[in-house]
């Protein structure tokens, strides 16, 4: 009766999983054609209104691209830890390849990517889990630092720091934001999954993930990842 309880529970969070990926895939594609037809309506309207309207749909459209996106992510990070081999990650590297990403996105608009000098630093992990988790966090800093300010990112053999510069948060909301679908301000357009991916993905990999106000004088938000 226990096995096939165990078989019971087993079953059931594999069609959750499932469910999850079906539906967000299912909606990647008209959310993609919606987005095309209100950016042509944007280009060809000369009503100023319109085009206010119009601007406010595609924040809202690129929200939902941006939580489908990261629904794809959690259903599939499960499967991705038995999957994947442990391999040797570089890790300036593969900062540099995300910084290279981002740099494009609208929220980088005076903003700058510093990865420390740090050569030949190295971690044992799944690499997909790592860009992911090393994306999210970035893409994090990035759409929360004020403009004209730096995000630093030091590396080392046994920890990653990412700071920005930014409004204080208290500890309450600084937990809060490190839950499903809850962002640490309402301005932004993220999805609220990020952190809680960025968790998930520590846990599953005997890392800890910290998140606090900065501590060496500068005003903003420090997220340290250390091997444990």
């Amino acid at each position: 009766e226990l096995n096939d309880l165990f078989s019971r529970v087993s079953e059931a969070s594999d069609r959750e999983r499932r469910f999850t990926a079906d539906a967000a895939h299912e909606l990647r594609t008209p959310l993609s054609i919606s987005k095309v037809h209100l950016q042509n309506i944007l280009q060809v309207s000369k009503s100023e209104q319109v085009k206010e309207f119009v601007t406010k749909a595609l924040v809202g459209v690129d929200r939902l691209i941006h939580m489908v996106q990261q629904l794809l992510i959690l259903s599939r990070l499960d499967a991705d830890q038995e999957q994947e081999a442990l391999k040797i990650v570089d890790l300036a590297s593969m900062l540099s390849e995300i910084r290279d990403e981002l740099k494009n996105q609208g929220f980088m608009s005076h903003k700058n990517i510093d990865v420390s000098n740090s050569k030949n630093v190295q971690w044992l992990s799944r690499e997909t889990q790592m860009r992911i988790l090393l994306r999210n966090l970035l893409d994090n800093a990035c759409r929360y630092a004020e403009d004209n300010t730096q995000i630093s990112v030091l590396i080392s053999d046994k920890n990653i720091v990412i700071r920005n510069v930014c409004a204080f948060m208290s500890d309450d909301l600084l937990q809060q934001s490190q839950e499903r679908f809850k962002r640490g301000s309402s301005s932004q357009q993220g999805s609220g999954l990020g952190l809680s991916i960025c968790k998930q993905i520590c846990t599953q990999n005997n890392y800890s993930l910290s998140m606090l106000n900065r501590v060496d004088g500068e005003e903003g938000i420090e997220v340290i990842i250390s091997i444990l």
